[in-house]
């Protein structure tokens, strides 16, 4: 993750999302991805930029099948196996 002028942001991801996001808004950034938003953030930042508050699970889903295939292509001497069963053990009501 970085900024315009070239800043990586990685190592900073974790315990200051709230400097990043300011970080962000700063950069003129018009979406800011992450998984750890508070209502308010929401509505404090409404129309300057798109905020994706992303949860553990659907974040990495995706991924299964690429690793997947990455493993198995680079390690073809193990049996390398993926869940089938893979569900979000967090439930939403609306």
């Amino acid at each position: 993750v970085g900024l315009a002028d070239g800043t990586c942001l990685a190592p900073y991801l974790y315990p200051c999302a709230q400097k990043l996001m300011k970080a962000a808004l700063a950069a003129e950034a018009d979406i800011y991805l992450t998984a750890d938003l508070r209502y308010n953030d929401f509505m404090r930042h409404e129309g300057r930029m798109i905020l994706v508050d992303m949860g553990h699970f659907e974040s990495e889903y995706c991924a299964i099948e690429i690793l997947f295939d990455i493993l198995s292509k680079k390690l073809p001497i193990f049996a390398i196996r993926k869940s089938v069963r893979s569900r979000n053990p967090v439930n939403y009501m609306v």
